[in-house]
């Protein structure tokens, strides 16, 4: 019978109790008395018995209430299920009997009974509990058995699945239903050979594969594109198994495991991404393409899969973070449009870093406008700064609940949208040269650590790289400046000989003009004189007439040349451009439309007072269009505007004429050098020296038969007393 069993017997007669005790200890168990329904609840609490033999009449609580009590009151729920055995004398009452077995006593013996009975009685309930218990402790174990293969089954690194004869799923665990996740539809399995979406996929091939030859079916780095924005690379190995329906048929079906190894083929191609970033670091001088190539790397999709990059520099006060670039997006939809056109395009990395990387981005691009405009003070009380001072990488992650740390990062970061980030420093020779900060924003994958350990190895690279750059850049400036100087000195000697002719032929022209002035007012007093003594009708065909006025016009040439000679030093006063313009144009508007030419003119009002020569600059003007004047051999416009820009004033008179022949253009500005038939070659002279001696500039551009433009450009800040602007040249543009 195995170990002694315990009954207790509760029942007000002595003498049943000395009949089960002689009875039931020889039958190997043991018997403990009660004698009262209180003291048989105590005694059940305390010795715990394997069974209770509970006399219906006990005085002052018979045996249902006890039962009842038993049950139902918490301090006896360590014991309610000890199995109850009614003894009661009360003859046949079925309905007592019935009531009784309800609720939950275990058998039910009428008064008198025999020992024998009650031996067997006692015996088959005890057996009968152990074999429910035994029976509740294989279903413990089975239920354990299988929550334990489920769990691995479940919780297992790869993919499992199993399916039946028809492609219907039966199991898939949650490592696969996260790979592939359209395996499930509305929460139930689909059969995998009449799914659009797995047609002719790897997976429906491998299972009407192993249907049909029941043989198994193994590939592997299968690429695969997931409905969640992942490109994925996979091991696949599909089994037949045999599943015994009944005793008369077998099904077939299939049990396939998928392995994920997209990061295990990652890290294979991360070592090679560190070779090629390199590479190409090394073969890349400027400093922009540099750091778009830096983060082209880190946001290349097979490699640190970071979807958005930034670099921040230390300005040259070393007391700020000035953002540089920004790659990536700044809203979901931006992501979805970037992942689509990188799925069509499919490039290896080599292709990828050669597309994208020595490409800067465009104008418009949003998060690059973010960067651009941010500048992280380094005294700034954050964990990020303080961090970044001791040159460590910094890791955040916002807490859901509590929202954002103020104290983690710098207010002015908030428009980047940073929830998830690491932000690696950039530092050559012990000195810090910025802060690289990535994420996955929009991407929904988590950083992890292999990926921040790559990206500490590409900022070591890329700290040598910017240092290299910023070299070549110096360099660059310097032999800019040299190349700038040289011009300036090869300006300084053109105008040195300009000038140096403009004196010889000056010199030369006031001495011929003293030699004739003499000779012509001789001259012209004869001829008036003549005019006096002769009579015709007509003054025009005068002879004296003639010579009287071809005499004036020598006399202003030989003015205008004096005038050249000697012109005199700008006397500047504050004047405001606009206006000289209004006033010439006024002046010289009856003779433009004589002429059948329309003036225009574009005047911004951003135009400051300045300091010119109001009657020099008046000059060079009524020259300019006196000039477009005449060029035109028709109708036509001439346009006048004014416009500030950098703090220099442009006047630009351009018009629609015949324009200027380039074997001309070098030309127009020498002295005595003229296409008209009564010119004197000194207007266009005498306007570049007056806007050289206001420190500025004089430019044409012109194009044969389209027109002809004259830009003067004056300095704001020209005042009384400056003198010529010695770097001043004539830019003749030929288009």
């Amino acid at each position: 019978m195995g170990q002694q069993k315990t009954v207790l017997l509760v029942d007000d007669e002595q003498i049943m109790h000395d009949l089960a005790r002689a009875y039931l200890e020889r039958e190997g168990f043991t018997l403990q008395s009660a004698y009262t329904g209180v003291s048989g609840l105590e005694t059940i609490k305390d010795l715990r018995p394997d069974i209770v033999l509970l006399d219906y009449m006990l005085p002052r609580m018979d045996g249902e209430q006890v039962f009842s009590e038993l049950r139902q009151n918490p301090a006896y729920e360590e014991v309610r299920d000890t199995p109850v055995i009614l003894l009661t004398a009360r003859g046949s009452d079925d309905s007592l009997k019935t009531r009784l077995l309800k609720q939950g006593i275990v058998a039910y013996l009428q008064k008198p009974f025999g020992l024998r009975e009650l031996s067997d009685v006692i015996n088959n309930i005890i057996t009968l509990r152990d074999i429910r218990h035994s029976h509740r402790l294989l279903e413990i174990e089975v239920k354990s058995t299988k929550q334990h293969l489920s769990s691995i089954f479940h919780n297992a690194p790869v993919g499992i699945f199993s399916c039946n004869s028809h492609g219907e799923l039966l199991q898939v665990n949650q490592y696969l239903l996260q790979i592939l996740p359209e395996l499930s539809y509305e929460n139930q399995f689909i059969n995998v050979l009449h799914n659009e979406f797995f047609k002719d996929s790897f997976f429906t091939t491998g299972v009407r594969y192993v249907l049909e030859t029941g043989q198994s079916w193994k590939k592997e780095l299968i690429p695969w594109a997931s409905g969640q924005m992942k490109k994925l690379i996979l091991n696949v190995h599909f089994v037949p198994i045999q599943v015994e329906k009944d005793d008369r048929e077998d099904s077939k079906s299939v049990m396939g495991i998928i392995e994920d190894v997209t990061e295990w083929e990652r890290k294979n191609f991360q070592l090679k991404l560190l070779s090629q970033v390199s590479s190409a670091m090394q073969q890349t001088m400027g400093l922009r393409k540099l750091l778009h190539l830096l983060l082209t790397a880190i946001t290349a999709g097979p490699a640190l899969s970071f979807t958005r990059a930034m670099i921040f520099m230390v300005d040259e006060t070393e007391s700020e973070l000035k953002g540089a670039m920004g790659v990536g997006p700044m809203s979901s939809e931006d992501a979805m449009q970037i992942w689509n056109r990188l799925n069509r395009e499919n490039l290896n990395m080599e292709q990828y870093l050669f597309n994208y990387g020595p490409t800067l981005p465009g104008e418009n691009e949003k998060l690059n406008l973010h960067v651009l405009a941010i500048a992280i003070p380094l005294n700034a009380k954050t964990e990020l700064t303080k961090v970044l001072q001791e040159k460590r990488s910094f890791r955040y992650k916002i807490d859901n609940q509590a929202g954002k740390n103020d104290a983690a990062f710098p207010a002015c970061l908030n428009p980047l949208q940073l929830e998830d980030f690491i932000a690696m420093p950039v530092v050559a020779n012990d000195r810090l040269l910025g802060v690289i900060i990535a994420d996955n924003k929009f991407g929904n994958q988590p950083i992890l650590e292999d990926r921040i350990h790559l990206l500490s190895l590409i900022a070591s690279q890329a700290a040598h790289g910017i240092e290299k750059a910023h070299s070549y850049e110096q360099l660059h400036e310097e032999k800019q400046k040299l190349e700038q100087a040289y011009d300036e000195l090869h300006r300084a000697q053109e105008k040195l000989v300009h000038a140096e002719k403009l004196a010889a032929i000056g010199e030369m022209a006031a001495h011929v003009a003293h030699e004739i002035r003499n000779p012509l007012v001789t001259i012209g007093g004869f001829a008036s004189q003549l005019q006096k003594k002769t009579n015709f009708e007509n003054n025009e065909t005068n002879p004296a007439q003639i010579i009287a006025d071809e005499v004036l016009r020598l006399e202003k040439i030989l003015e205008n040349v004096l005038n050249f000679t000697k012109l005199p030093d700008p006397e500047p006063s504050i004047n405001n451009i606009n206006k000289l313009i209004e006033d010439v144009v006024e002046q010289i508007k009856p003779v433009l439309e004589n002429s059948e030419i329309t003036i225009q003119t574009n005047l911004q009002s951003n135009c400051p007072d300045q300091y010119f020569d109001q009657g020099q600059l008046k000059q060079v003007l009524i020259n300019l269009l006196q000039n477009s004047q005449q060029s035109f051999e028709k109708p036509g416009i001439i346009r006048i505007t004014s416009f500030l820009e950098n703090e220099i004033v442009l006047i630009r008179i351009e018009d629609n004429g015949p324009g200027i022949a380039s074997d001309m253009l070098t030309d127009i500005f020498n002295p005595f050098y003229t296409t008209k038939k009564h010119g004197t070659g000194l207007g266009l002279a005498i306007s570049q020296r007056i806007v050289h001696g206001h420190g500025g500039e004089i430019r044409v551009k012109t194009k044969l038969g389209q027109g002809t433009r004259f830009d003067i450009l004056l300095p704001v800040n020209f005042g009384s007393g400056t003198q010529e602007n010695k770097n001043s040249v004539v830019n003749a543009v030929i288009v």
